[in-house]
């Protein structure tokens, strides 16, 4: 996670960056986890009390507990 590379579309950017922790974390989701996680993503993205935090590595994070 050193570099950010700009996805053409909110969604697309999600994706990316759900994808890049879950390799950092070494962890693989199912497809329909991740694709719920995208979406919760990108439906509270505008809540600037949860940006403050890197949620999608949190959450795989609490997956390997």
């Amino acid at each position: 996670m050193t570099t950010l590379v700009l996805q053409p579309t909110d969604l697309a950017q999600w994706h990316a960056l759900v994808a890049e922790a879950q390799q950092a974390c070494d962890c693989n989701l199912e497809e329909s986890l991740e694709s719920y996680l995208v979406f919760l993503l990108m439906r509270f993205a505008d809540r600037p009390e949860l940006a403050r935090k890197i949620m999608a590595l949190e959450f795989l994070q609490a997956q390997q507990t």
